[in-house]
């Protein structure tokens, strides 16, 4: 029996501690998990 082909993911968020207080003033809007 075949499996399908399954895409693999392009990208990945990987969960950071911390206050990313050196990507201010960019953290205060936008969480530091979620910035390119």
């Amino acid at each position: 029996m075949n499996r399908p082909e399954v895409p693999m993911p392009l990208t990945a968020i990987v969960p950071a501690a911390g206050l990313g207080t050196r990507f201010l003033p960019a953290t205060k809007t936008v969480p530091k998990e979620l910035l390119p």
